[in-house]
């Protein structure tokens, strides 16, 4: 079985050929003696503007003054190595400004109901109250000293504790029962009955008797506590020793 062998191309064949590679070389060279062509004909433009242009900003620049073109381009290399600072910045900002805009919601909602709150305080006076408070304040800034503050301070106890005593219900239902009683004997004097008979008819009561034994003992104890204060304080001792 017989092989052909392939056809050598011809001499037609091959002139096209390198016609076409030829043509493909002129383009190329065409378009980069364009292209250089337009590089000079860029750099001959720059070389005509480029003087006028710093003329130009050398001018602008000397009503400035302090001003220097390094001092821009100094200012541009920080502001390009700032930029990750300025999108940051950029981004906290739209964050403030959603946080601004879901207070205006919150405040729409609560301050009409902060100015209600409000009106009702003002019509149960307690504004008033507590200017009035104010001023027992000031007046016991006033009048004490901060000496007289430290001794309250040691005492506080002493005092909160006898202030209990005092509001005890027996203790309290025996001063009302006095002041009922005192106030009666001073609104109306002529209905006591100071006679001698009447009195010793009240010594014969019990309780009359038991009132005057506590009121003697309390009255020693009184006496007794103002001895020991006397003796406490320089001016009792001074006046001790003189007795």
């Amino acid at each position: 079985m017989s092989m052909q062998s392939p056809t050598a191309p011809t001499i037609e064949e091959r002139l096209d050929a390198l016609s076409r590679e030829v043509a493909e070389i002129a383009a190329y060279i065409r378009e980069e003696r364009a292209r250089r062509e337009s590089q000079r004909d860029l750099m001959r433009d720059l070389d005509h503007i480029l003087p006028e242009a710093m003329a130009a900003l050398t001018e602008e620049l000397q009503d400035l003054e302090g001003v220097e073109l390094r001092d821009l381009v100094h200012l541009g290399r920080v502001f390009l190595r700032n930029v990750p600072n300025l999108i940051w910045l950029l981004e906290q900002l739209e964050s403030l400004r959603d946080l601004l805009k879901d207070s205006q919601l919150i405040m729409h909602e609560a301050v009409p109901a902060l100015m209600e709150t409000l009106d009702q305080l003002e019509k149960r006076q307690y504004f008033a109250f507590f200017k009035e408070a104010l001023r027992i304040v000031d007046n016991i800034l006033t009048h004490y000293t901060p000496e007289d503050a430290r001794l309250l301070a040691d005492n506080i106890v002493l005092i909160v504790d006898t202030i209990r005593d005092l509001t005890q219900p027996d203790v309290m239902t025996l001063l009302q029962e006095f002041t009922d009683t005192f106030r009666e004997v001073t609104e109306q004097p002529e209905a006591v009955d100071v006679s001698m008979k009447s009195i010793f008819r009240l010594l014969r009561d019990p309780h009359v008797r038991r009132g005057l034994v506590i009121t003697m003992q309390t009255l020693r104890l009184i006496s007794m506590g103002r001895g020991e204060i006397a003796r406490r304080t320089p001016s009792g001792n001074g006046a001790n020793n003189q007795a």
